[in-house]
């Protein structure tokens, strides 16, 4: 009886855990834990140069809506900031990826491309962020 309880316990456990894994993005905490309010947030940060509160802002927008392409270009402008590189590049493709129509994508992977000194790929991103939003 006791290892048929646990049985059953343990197939509960394991579909309770599945359905909480295919969630789309965390839960929203209020009416203003919202991605573009985060993105939002974040964008003044980035203008006061308050390059982890900007981070934090994207990052927490990215959780939302793990498929918000502004969440992204936020994360590499705000990486680019605390002269992480690598990540800014990461985060600018991502956001490219996600939305290939979304133009300041292209922008901050072109702030990015500039500053790594490969100005023509920073050219073909500022060219194709024009063509998409002239």
């Amino acid at each position: 009886m006791w290892s048929r309880w646990l049985k059953r316990s343990g197939l509960a456990l394991a579909i309770v855990c599945l359905v909480g894994c295919a969630t789309v993005g965390e839960r929203s905490k209020g009416p203003t834990d919202t991605p573009d309010h985060h993105y939002a947030a974040g964008q003044i940060f980035l203008g006061q140069e308050k390059y982890n509160s900007a981070l934090a802002e994207f990052e927490r927008a990215e959780a939302l809506h793990p498929n918000y392409a502004p969440a992204f270009e936020g994360l590499a402008l705000a990486q680019l900031g605390l002269r992480n590189q690598s990540r800014a590049e990461e985060a600018a493709d991502t956001a490219k990826e996600i939305d290939s129509a979304y133009a300041p994508g292209y922008v901050a992977s072109g702030r990015v491309q500039a500053a790594k000194g490969n100005l023509r790929e920073a050219i073909r991103d500022f060219t194709h962020a024009l063509d998409i939003n002239p």
